[in-house]
């Protein structure tokens, strides 16, 4: 009797009550399960999985394809809580790993459609993002025109209602 109740001590300890031990997952995990979120149609799953592997493993290929990916699921027009700040710090924070990266094109056009979407970086993110200089919008952003067409359209609708 006192041999299962130590047994059973020994398990509780190493908190596998069922006897199964469960890894923490590691930086590449958050990567695919954020990729099975994504084919879940689950893009807030996806994006907390991105934001932990981009946490956990700076300055590596992991963490600018989390960047990448995260700043794209950030602005996509599917996804209901789309957030172009996010996008845009994401895709800010990306660091080049020399002048023939690929992703760094990809990342500066990211920062360029949260900027267009809406997204207003603060000076803190300009000023220290590795992928610094970042570029800025030649026109006005999508988000500014839009809200003043549902003006315009507000003005017409009341201008256009009978007395």
């Amino acid at each position: 009797m006192s041999r299962a109740i130590c047994v059973a001590a020994i398990l509780a300890s190493f908190g596998c009550a069922g006897g199964v031990i469960r890894a923490e997952p590691n930086p590449a995990d958050y990567l695919t399960m954020a990729s099975e979120a994504l084919a879940r149609h689950q893009p807030a799953a996806a994006l907390r999985h991105l934001r932990i592997l981009v946490d956990a493993a700076p300055g590596g290929d992991l963490e600018r394809r989390a960047r990448l990916l995260g700043a794209a699921v950030a602005l996509d027009p599917r996804n209901p809580d789309r957030d172009p700040d996010l996008a845009a710090s994401l895709a800010a924070g990306y660091r080049p790993t020399g002048d023939d990266d690929w992703g760094a094109g990809i990342a500066r056009t990211l920062f360029v459609l949260a900027l267009d979407y809406g997204a207003n970086p603060g000076p803190e993110l300009l000023d220290d993002a590795p992928l610094a200089p970042l570029p800025a919008l030649t026109t006005s952003a999508m988000a500014l025109r839009l809200r003043a067409l549902e003006q315009e359209l507000e003005r017409i609708r009341r201008t256009l209602e009978p007395d």
